[in-house]
């Protein structure tokens, strides 16, 4: 069986008798969506070394990485602007040295929101920090349902548009945070009517990255299964 790696988050509990502790989670619709296509999820800690790393890369043969947070600008070398959300530097630092080690492994990625940031960012891109404030376009913070927003316009040459042979997608969106300048060998396959980068990786390498949240769309139609199916078959 096929064991895809996927990232999680670090949450810090307020309830009054666990105030303080540590949660590292993962939305479970990011589990089903791999265990759907016949693969076997592998949850990997938010925070892990250099030798752990290693391990859970020869473990996995593909890796989805998923939503969350803001991550900290320091790793892009700019200052925190004000409109930027809370980060984590310790699981930003922890995992962006985990995705540039699967970069490295030439092993298939699937990258949503904030997994997309993320690989940007490991090949030396950075980010719109709030899309609003900065760029002064429409609002992409918007629906936390699942909900259908807006279209997006995919290039007809890109790896996208060879999965879902379409050249517009209606999809959520869910970010306030966006691809700024592109990371080495980065190509845009998709955008919002406003311009913001929707879609982005590179074919060679088999790096999918998607700015909105497909596991949380799987019953709406095929064309959110297909992208999962693509990480599962993608891997030799």
């Amino acid at each position: 069986m096929k064991k895809i790696g996927i990232t999680t988050s670090q949450m810090i509990m307020v309830d009054h008798s666990l105030c303080g502790n540590k949660k590292t989670s993962v939305n479970t619709l990011y589990v089903e969506s791999i265990r759907r296509q016949g693969a076997l999820p592998v949850i990997l800690p938010c925070i892990s070394s250099k030798e752990e790393n290693q391990e859970y890369i020869k473990m996995c043969d593909g890796f989805l990485l998923t939503g969350g947070m803001d991550i900290a600008p320091l790793l892009y070398k700019e200052m925190p602007q004000s409109k930027c959300g809370p980060f984590d530097y310790e699981v930003d630092q922890s995992q962006l040295d985990l995705v540039k080690m699967i970069l490295d492994s030439g092993k298939p990625v699937l990258a949503i929101c904030r997994g997309m940031q993320q690989v940007n960012i490991a090949l030396g891109g950075t980010l719109i920090q709030d899309i609003p404030s900065q760029k002064g376009y429409g609002n992409h913070s918007f629906d936390y349902d699942g909900n259908l927003v807006h279209a997006i316009e995919i290039e007809k040459d890109s790896l996208l548009y060879e999965i879902l042979k379409k050249e517009e997608l209606l999809v959520n969106s869910l970010h306030h945070q966006a691809l700024g300048k592109l990371g080495e060998g980065m190509e845009i396959m998709a955008k919002a009517p406003d311009g913001i980068v929707e879609a982005a990786g590179i074919r060679e390498r088999k790096i999918l990255g998607v700015q909105w949240h497909p596991e949380l769309l799987m019953e709406k139609g095929k064309d959110m299964n297909r992208l999962f199916q693509w990480l599962i078959e993608t891997v030799e």
